[in-house]
């Protein structure tokens, strides 16, 4: 279910991986966004509760009702990540596909969204990895978001045999 080396060919080598890429297995490509999105709700209820935790320890005595609650509402991103980020994947694999399908271009939902999902993966584990760095971490999460748009515009450009060339650096002209 889980390829990290297709994660890491993903972030290291996009042009290339989304040139051997030929998946339209959508149950794979489910349990790919599910997968990850659970790993980045577990990392984000982690960074939650240790920031309650930390809160609560400046209420002395109060603290352990404090921390009941904390411990309720710090754990939600187990559910909420994975809800958000299944229905945020299909809805935006349905809106290439629009696009796509009204502009005349062949496209098949099903390896549009199969190819958004080894995207997806990746960055949802990053960007909840990129918050536990303490100062310097929401900026780096937005860092890897634009990348990730980056990504998905090599993706699309590569699945639709566009024109143009994105690929900063590679020296090919299509």
């Amino acid at each position: 279910m889980i390829d990290i080396n297709q994660w890491m060919n993903v972030l290291t080598k996009p042009v290339e991986t989304f040139k051997k890429y030929k998946g339209a297995d959508m149950g794979k490509a489910f349990w790919t966004v599910v997968i990850s999105s659970l790993i980045a709700g577990f990392i984000a209820a982690i960074s939650n509760y240790l920031a309650w935790v930390s809160v609560a320890s400046l209420f002395g005595s109060y603290a352990g009702a404090f921390l009941g609650l904390g411990a309720f509402t710090a754990f939600t991103p187990i559910i909420t990540i994975p809800v958000s980020a299944v229905v945020g994947w299909l809805i935006f694999a349905w809106l290439v596909n629009w696009f796509a399908t009204s502009s005349k271009l062949k496209s098949k939902f099903e390896e549009v969204a199969s190819l958004i999902s080894i995207i997806l993966a990746p960055i949802l584990v990053l960007t909840s990895i990129a918050v536990l760095i303490p100062f310097v971490g929401f900026m780096l999460r937005w860092l890897v978001v634009l990348y990730s748009l980056y990504l998905v515009a090599l993706a699309l450009n590569e699945y639709y045999k566009l024109g143009y060339n994105l690929g900063f650096g590679t020296g090919k002209k299509k």
